[in-house]
């Protein structure tokens, strides 16, 4: 949607700051660090990922994931915007 971005990356952490969730993506191109109001209203599609608990203090998931996000950098909490939609890939998908 307008001034929205998306991108390809894998989820590396879940952190969780007073009332925010931040979600840190590793791209091609670094991390990408989003915010996330708590409760978190994000969109996910993960159907590879069954029984996998999505929350604070997670582990990295090596599957490829589409994200989109606000274009909406915040430098105090340095985060590059909200999170709006994660959706996992197999293992073999690539973006184009």
């Amino acid at each position: 949607g307008a001034g929205e971005k998306r991108e390809m990356g894998t989820l590396e952490k879940i952190e969780c700051k007073g009332k925010e969730m931040l979600f840190s993506f590793k791209t091609s191109a670094g991390i990408v660090k989003l915010a996330a109001s708590q409760p978190p209203s994000i969109r996910m599609f993960a159907p590879d990922l069954a029984g996998v608990q999505f929350g604070c203090g997670m582990k990295p998931i090596e599957f490829p994931s589409v994200f989109i996000y606000t274009d909406k950098p915040n430098a105090k909490a340095k985060t590059a915007g909200d999170i709006v939609s994660i959706d996992f890939m197999p293992k073999i998908f690539s973006l184009d």
